[in-house]
């Protein structure tokens, strides 16, 4: 009876045991499920409301603060498609948004060149490290040549992210768009990019995020469109690459010449001049035109705006006491600088032709290279106590995110008080 009674006993907690460790299992199993369910759900709310805000498998990956340290990714690239569209300083864009994103997903950049203002050949590309200091930014992220992705990914990608959700256009023009570019990488990049895309709306581009997690090539087409996705630490993290996407050697030693002249190196406000009221007319398509309106919408802006605008930046002078300028302007802009000296004769006024003869000749390229003259322009406005930056200038706005990153006064031209409203905007015939 007493062995009866032990084999039942020993029967009965076997059998114990065993439901517990199922009830844990079925416990875990349940947990999981949740988790997955909690997690996907969290995924798909994030699209209910723009901005977007996407997270990487790995939650840890590289969080930035202040200033985030270099993480070598080694294996994983990103490949920013953005210089098929749009002047250099809209490409500069793409590409800022691109390295904040390659941060962010523990990626390198890959270094691709730019294209002059349009003209789209291969005679017309410009390297990377012409335009900026590539030291400098491999010191925030891991970056790769354009001959070292041929070299890990052929001459392709394996995926191309994309945000067709985030365009204002609709999604057939959009693909016609990237059609278009996958045709020009291949004319000027010789990179033969898969036909389409990987996301075509919002669901697939946040799963896109994580399905890509891995992949080694990935390139990111048109990356503005990117620009309203939020990401953690998205402000510091744009800072950081404001601080560090700073313009080549060659910009910066010409600026310390350049500074000699300018205003004798004391002091000086820099004013980027820039209405796009007229300037179909100057470039692109109508450059040769002959159609009379091209030869008065600048001008009429300019005589009845121009001297209020001049008093109001001379306003912004005399209140941080400065009484030098130097003016960047394009050329078909030049009566803007004869409205200046007629409104202050008194107050210095500096220009390009001021500081050409100032450039030594072994950096002669910079000045005459319409190219790089341009960026040392824009390191002088950036180098400058007070700048000034022109409406809808996407050449101002590279220059205010460097400043405003490093905490810096800068005006923008359209907010300031007293600014006649056809100063403030824009016309096209």
């Amino acid at each position: 009876m007493a062995f009866i009674r032990r084999v039942v006993f020993y029967t009965f907690t076997a059998s114990c045991v065993s439901m517990v460790l199922l009830i844990i299992k079925l416990t875990f199993t349940v947990s999981v499920a949740e988790e997955k369910i909690v997690s996907e759900n969290a995924i798909s709310s994030t699209f209910k409301n723009r901005p977007t805000t996407i997270a990487t498998a790995d939650n840890e990956v590289n969080q930035v603060a202040d200033g985030p340290s270099k993480i070598s990714t080694g294996a994983r690239y990103i490949l920013p498609i953005g210089i098929t569209r749009g002047g250099p300083n809209f490409q500069y864009k793409h590409f800022k948004i691109a390295t904040r994103f390659a941060i962010y997903l523990n990626r390198t950049i890959v270094l691709t060149p730019f294209l002059r203002h349009r003209l789209r050949t291969k005679e017309n590309l410009v390297d990377f490290e012409e335009t900026f200091d590539v030291e400098k930014l491999s010191s925030l992220v891991s970056v790769a040549s354009l001959d070292e992705y041929r070299r890990e990914c052929g001459d392709t990608a394996e995926t191309v992210l994309a945000a067709p959700h985030l365009s204002p256009h609709p999604l057939d023009y959009y693909m016609k768009t990237y059609n278009v570019a996958h045709k020009m990488f291949q004319q000027l990049l010789d990179l033969s990019l898969p036909l389409d895309l990987c996301s075509h709306d919002e669901e697939e581009s946040i799963a896109c995020i994580h399905t890509t997690y891995q992949t080694k090539c990935l390139a990111m087409y048109y990356p503005y469109n990117f620009f309203n996705w939020t990401i953690p630490n998205q402000e510091s993290l744009s800072a950081s690459v404001s601080r560090s996407l700073k313009r080549a050697p060659p910009i910066t030693d010409s600026v310390v010449y350049a500074r000699k002249v300018i205003c004798e190196g004391a002091p000086y406000v820099a004013f980027h001049w820039r209405n796009k009221t007229g300037e179909q007319c100057t470039i692109g398509n109508r450059a040769e035109s002959h159609d009379p309106r091209c030869s008065s919408l600048l001008g009429n802006m300019l005589s009845s705006g121009g001297e209020q605008m001049a008093k109001t930046v001379y306003d912004v002078m005399e209140k941080h006491g400065i009484n030098c300028i130097y003016v960047a302007y394009l050329p078909y802009s030049e009566s803007v600088i004869r409205i200046l000296k007629k409104v202050a004769p008194s107050i210095r006024i500096y220009t390009a032709s001021d500081v050409g003869g100032a450039i030594p000749s072994y950096l002669s390229a910079v000045v005459s290279d319409p190219y790089m003259f341009s960026l040392l322009e824009q390191q002088i406005c950036y180098d400058s106590d007070i700048f000034i930056g022109g409406a809808y200038s996407n050449w101002s706005e590279f220059v205010f995110d460097e400043r405003d990153a490093e905490e810096r006064q800068s005006y923008h031209l359209n907010e300031l008080p007293g600014i006649p409203f056809e100063i403030a905007t824009f016309q096209y015939l």
